[in-house]
């Protein structure tokens, strides 16, 4: 809880949703001030391309 209490600037609620380079993560359950379940989603990193 305490790295999505940093990210979010509060502490997490159910939905509340965190973006980071290469995931997602969705809190799904909360209970007396402790996550108890997350969604996590792994997405693809950006492309980094050679324009120069």
């Amino acid at each position: 809880s305490g790295w999505m209490t940093h990210k979010l600037g509060e502490f997490p609620e159910i939905g509340d949703v965190v973006e980071e380079e290469n995931y997602i993560l969705k809190v799904l359950e909360v209970d007396n001030h402790r996550i108890e379940r997350l969604h996590l989603i792994l997405t693809e990193k950006p492309r980094v391309t050679d324009q120069g």
